[in-house]
């Protein structure tokens, strides 16, 4: 359906739009930073892939899925694909590496790890995509329509040496950032962790809690969160694309063109997911978040208690009202047996001859 085409085209946009007007916005906080550079870049880069990509897939869907244009519009949409989608893989993994570098490796990072390193590092991942996803155009490898016709790509079933190569070139180089990727944001996570969990033991032997140990304490968290978030939509999104290249290329696996069309959509569904996740994961959306966690965990916690104590309330009453009845019954037990006890055994004898 080609509502389904222009609903991800409107959300795409407008994410990539909110999160370069977020960061511009913010500018003054953030100071435009290593990190807020890269997730900038990655922004325009992603806006650029839907906008550059987009039009031509609803055209040939409104044309019955007949590929419209010929070879030379078939070259430029794969090659967009391509740039874009290796251009996403590198700036996430550069920012795994970047905020690893910051956290774990701190001297080193201060050290060799400038703005204008960032900027040239940035211009060189521009290029390596570029040329990457030239290739094909050139005749290393071939771009191809794929099936239903509403895409092309590079011919990931080629049978000459050239298409082999560069088939496993593109699949090895996204598995190893995707795994790169993963295993630096692990790391850092644990790490992360394991230093909030510290800070909280020592705060609570020293009984001191000041604003900006609270603050650091924030700025982990956020970070722990959007790390996961961006390494779980990195890997559902662009492992499927790089597994389905090995498997076509290889002959392990059996044609299956509905998986590889629901690959290139999970891997083009990133660029959506990217700002979004940026936009909702802010630093204010995070700390706002777990102060009201904090306060409905306070509030759950102060109605529990509250009804914990009416309940033993209740029950000291009760067994208070148990024991004020056990020892009535228990003094009218010892009457009875003081009565019995004075009775003589002549008025016994005579209450029963009466």
């Amino acid at each position: 359906s080609s509502a389904t085409v222009i609903s991800m085209f409107v959300c795409g946009v407008l994410g990539n739009l909110l999160a370069i007007f977020v960061l511009v916005r913010t500018s003054k906080r953030h100071k435009w930073k290593n990190f807020y550079r890269l997730v900038g870049a990655l922004s325009i880069t992603d806006l650029f892939g839907i906008l550059a990509s987009t039009p031509l897939v609803l055209v040939n869907y409104l044309n019955n899925f007949k590929w419209v244009g010929g070879q030379a519009t078939c070259d430029y949409f794969a090659f967009i694909l391509i740039f874009a989608g290796l251009t996403t893989i590198f700036f996430i993994s550069f920012m795994s590496l970047e905020r690893f570098l910051a956290v774990c490796c701190p001297y080193f990072y201060k050290r060799n790890i400038s703005e204008q390193r960032v900027n040239i590092i940035t211009a060189l991942l521009y290029l390596l995509s570029i040329t990457i996803a030239t290739l094909p155009i050139l005749g290393f490898g071939e771009n191809v329509n794929h099936f239903p016709g509403s895409w092309c790509f590079f011919n990931f079933y080629g049978q000459s040496t050239l298409q082999y190569i560069y088939s496993y070139l593109y699949a090895s180089t996204g598995i190893a950032l995707i795994f790169m990727t993963a295993t630096f944001n692990i790391i850092l996570i644990v790490t992360l962790a394991k230093e909030i969990r510290r800070k909280d033991l020592q705060e609570r032997k020293c009984s001191v809690n000041s604003a900006s140990s609270r603050r650091r304490r924030r700025n982990d968290i956020y970070l722990m969160v959007f790390l996961s978030a961006i390494l779980i939509v990195f890997g559902i999104c662009y492992s499927p694309l790089m597994i389905r290249v090995v498997l076509n290329q290889s002959k392990w696996t059996q044609l299956c063109e509905s998986c590889d069309l629901l690959a290139i959509r999970l891997a083009s569904f990133n660029q959506i997911l990217d700002p979004w996740v940026y936009i909702l994961l802010r630093r204010e959306n995070i700390i706002c978040f777990v102060k009201r966690t904090k306060r409905f965990k306070s509030t759950f916690l102060q109605r529990l208690s509250g009804i914990h104590s009416y309940g033993s309330e209740r029950i000291a009453i009760i067994r208070h009202s148990l024991r004020h009845r056990k020892s009535q019954s228990k003094d009218v037990d010892d009457n009875l047996a003081e009565v019995n006890a004075n009775i003589m055994p002549d008025d016994i004898n005579d209450a029963q001859q009466i």
